[in-house]
């Protein structure tokens, strides 16, 4: 028996669903992918997700008004959703928000910043390396140095 956490992803950029697939799996989850809303929604009927990850940028409107209908219906009320915005647009933010996501991220989108929101989310507790990499960070920042 699997007790992985399923993760859902879907998104238009491959780049993407490659890179949120691995954070996911390196998470400890069971990752799969999706180009876009329909081919999810088959996806979905087998197995209940704990945990969906939705790419807005090329959709914006259409991804918002999927992520309401999901969100609201009764079957998937409650899963928890990470919408994953194509640019820093805060009125972008605010409309997922009102769509029923539970975070909002925008691209490029760090390893960090998506699993600990997944983490958070999934009830998961932190291993630890989270508060390490911020430490590090933190030290390039005092330090002057690039990331």
């Amino acid at each position: 028996m699997n007790t992985k956490p399923l993760v859902l992803i879907a998104d238009s950029d491959e780049d993407s669903l490659w890179r949120f697939s691995r954070w996911m799996t390196e998470l400890g989850c069971q990752a799969v992918v999706s180009a876009g809303g329909a081919e999810l929604l088959s996806r979905m009927n087998p197995k209940r997700p704990d945990l969906l990850i939705l790419g807005l940028d090329g959709n914006g409107d259409e991804g918002l008004a999927f992520c309401n209908r999901l969100k609201f219906s009764g079957d998937f009320g409650k899963l928890p959703l990470i919408a994953v915005a194509g640019e820093l647009d805060f009125g972008m933010r605010q409309r997922a928000r009102q769509a029923g996501a539970d975070a909002v991220l925008v691209k490029p989108v760090s390893q960090m910043e998506m699993t600990s929101q997944a983490r958070r989310l999934l009830g998961m507790a932190d291993d630890g390396k989270l508060q390490e990499r911020i430490a590090k960070l933190e030290e390039k920042v005092w330090a002057g140095g690039r990331f």
